[in-house]
């Protein structure tokens, strides 16, 4: 299979206990929801969009600060010249596979959350700045 033919999710997790990170789907410990966005090169398109600000903006104005809901991320529009523009495409891509290559080891922190002491990967893009 190609990469173009091949199927991929971008996972986010269920509540933002430290960063609301989008990943591809299983590259964290954690409890994740995903959505399916096509190829490779859309996946990449989508981890940069659901990293920016815009994202987080909607889920801020949407959500309840904490929890994430898959529905209102579906509906987290790509702004439609990254897609239309062949050069901007090409930045966008670049940037969303620069953050999926940001997914290592050394980006990743282990947080213990609630009364069960629940352990989760969380990604510190910021910390990396890819």
């Amino acid at each position: 299979m190609t990469p173009r033919t091949r199927s991929a999710k971008i996972g986010f997790p269920k509540t933002a206990f430290e960063f609301i990170a989008a990943t591809p789907a299983g590259k964290l410990e954690r409890g994740e929801f995903t959505l399916q966005v096509g190829d490779d090169e859309s996946l990449a398109i989508a981890i940069a969009a659901a990293n920016g600000h815009a994202a987080y903006a909607w889920w801020k104005a949407y959500g309840d600060a904490f929890h994430l809901n898959p529905y209102e991320i579906e509906n987290i529009a790509v702004p439609s010249a990254w897609v239309a523009d062949e050069a901007t495409r090409r930045r966008v891509v670049s940037l969303g596979r620069r953050l999926i290559g940001a997914v290592t080891p050394k980006n990743i922190v282990v947080i213990t959350t609630g009364t069960k002491k629940t352990r989760h990967e969380s990604l510190n893009f910021h910390a990396c700045e890819p």
